[in-house]
């Protein structure tokens, strides 16, 4: 039941944001009384916390398959990396208007919940970071002390890029560069820094 109300809070907080979305409507979308909605969640700032928080749970998970589908036969440095960077921004855009939102939010959640929510998406991140970190040392991508700054600052610039594109790219959608453009880029920048390609 929770999880149905997680996800029935997701789709409207990612439609309509923190401010615009009120418990009755969260009960209505997820198809349970409002008294369901309050046994499971003390408030809506709870509520959006975990909300918020499923997508980056579902990466992690995402991350984890895609391990899974290369570990007896290791893909090359530029598949797996490019595995990566599309399992973020695909995410990213997928909840677009979450990220978004999160970032309106901060100033109406109560001081408890915003530090919750730091502190729970630095936990998931550090968990993805710690799911990394052992393929990362086998394939020598980074020194191991700086794999999670490496990797959140992939994450922000992802999450830049995919959820705050008109702020970062312009209000002309016609000339951002394509879903492939923008992985491979970020792909070839992290493996191989601003020159964009192996060193000869």
């Amino acid at each position: 039941m929770r999880a149905l109300i997680v996800a029935g809070a997701g789709r409207l907080f990612d439609e309509k944001g923190f401010d615009g979305t009120a418990l009755d409507e969260v009960a209505r979308e997820s198809g349970v009384a409002r008294s369901v909605v309050y046994r499971h969640f003390a408030s809506k700032s709870e509520l959006y916390v975990d909300a918020v928080l499923q997508p980056f749970v579902d990466l992690q998970k995402s991350y984890l398959t895609l391990w899974q589908q290369q570990a007896d036969q290791p893909w090359d440095d530029d598949r797996y990396m490019r595995g990566i960077v599309t399992l973020i921004y695909d995410t990213c855009t997928l909840h677009r208007n979450v990220i978004n939102g999160l970032l309106s939010a901060r100033q109406s959640l109560d001081p408890d919940t915003a530090d919750r929510l730091r502190t729970s998406v630095g936990g998931v991140l550090d968990q993805l970071v710690a799911t990394v970190q052992p393929e990362s040392d086998r394939r020598g991508w980074v020194p191991p002390e700086s794999l999670e700054l490496s990797l959140k600052l992939m994450f922000g610039a992802v999450v830049s890029v995919s959820a705050l594109r008109d702020t970062f790219l312009g209000p002309d959608e016609s000339s951002h560069p394509d879903r492939d453009a923008v992985i491979d880029h970020v792909t070839r920048l992290f493996l191989y820094g601003a020159g964009l390609d192996r060193p000869r």
